[in-house]
């Protein structure tokens, strides 16, 4: 890592898993950039491919080669973007944007490769192979734009208007239940205590989820759009509701303690409004439910 900064003309370097820059130090480089779940995602996908074993020695060779020489990439990378005062999180969101990219390329190609496997697995779980097919342009861009959006944009970006806006929202709902709150410098204030918001907590990663699984499942049509708006309506209301009830928390009983136990249902609430969603959308509007209304004519004639 230090030879790649030192090769980009970076006054960076890292010691002992410190960033360290004119003499001070910063934060610790994080490890586990190996990738490691993609390394064995993309090793299992090889070894249960019905294809020679010489070509998944040569693949996995190269999965595993690769990662080796991206690792130290990453490493420079986060070493850099944290020498400059970007957060931690920011930092490594950034830093993996590369090697995850790489990776996800690594699993298209194989994929593409042995793309009759892959729909011959696909009927025999009993999942529509053709539409699969159909939608494997879109599945592959809808992917990459995830990755890029969930990685390298949500760690180049404070979302300051987006944090103001849940902020505020919270701040006037609080005033209908008559709990004093001042929203102060993205933090969200009050006499017994405090919310401030990172941004894994914006729950981008969620609403980029539920947008891409509902537009990949449809055509590219309005009532596609209108639904993904709508669902993202609602869970930013429901990210809203989950503040005030955070923040009611802390009033009422003057202590965190607790708080992170709450946090983490509220989180499971709304993973559960995804799941509803998503539900609703299969069963009324997908593709797939429309297909399936048109096929049933055919086989009661068949019958």
């Amino acid at each position: 890592a230090n030879k790649y900064l030192h090769w980009t003309g970076s006054g960076v370097h890292v010691k002992d898993h410190l960033v360290m820059l004119d003499g001070m130090g910063y934060d610790k480089v994080r490890s586990g950039t190996l990738m490691r779940k993609w390394i064995a995602l993309l090793l299992l996908i090889t070894w249960l491919t019905p294809t020679g074993i010489k070509r998944k020695l040569v693949f996995s060779t190269i999965v595993i080669a690769l990662n080796f020489i991206l690792s130290p990439v990453t490493i420079a990378i986060q070493a850099h973007i944290n020498a400059l005062g970007t957060d931690l999180y920011s930092s490594i969101r950034i830093s993996r944007t590369p090697a995850i990219l790489v990776n996800m390329t690594l699993l298209v190609v194989w994929l593409r490769k042995h793309r009759e496997s892959l729909w011959k697995f696909l009927t025999r779980i009993r999942i529509d192979a053709d539409f699969i097919k159909r939608k494997s342009t879109s599945i592959v861009v809808v992917s990459y734009v995830y990755l890029i959006l969930g990685y390298f944009f949500l760690g180049c970006f404070e979302f300051t208007p987006w944090v103001n806006f849940l902020f505020n929202s919270s701040h006037r709902i609080l005033a209908w239940f008559n709990v004093e709150s001042v929203v102060e410098s993205q933090i969200l204030i009050g006499e017994k205590g405090s919310l401030s918001m990172l941004k894994s907590c914006l729950g981008l990663n969620t609403m980029l989820l539920f947008a891409s699984l509902v537009f990949i499942m449809g055509e590219t049509s309005l009532t596609s759009w209108i639904y993904i708006l709508s669902g993202l309506l609602i869970l930013n209301i429901a990210n809203i509701i989950r503040l005030v009830l955070l923040f009611m928390h802390i009033q009422e009983h003057g202590t965190y303690v607790g708080l992170v136990d709450y946090h983490d249902l509220y989180d499971y609430l709304i993973y559960g409004i995804v799941f509803v969603l998503w539900v609703i959308w299969f069963e009324k509007f997908s593709q797939t439910r429309i297909l399936k209304r048109r096929n049933e004519p055919a086989e009661k004639d068949g019958r």
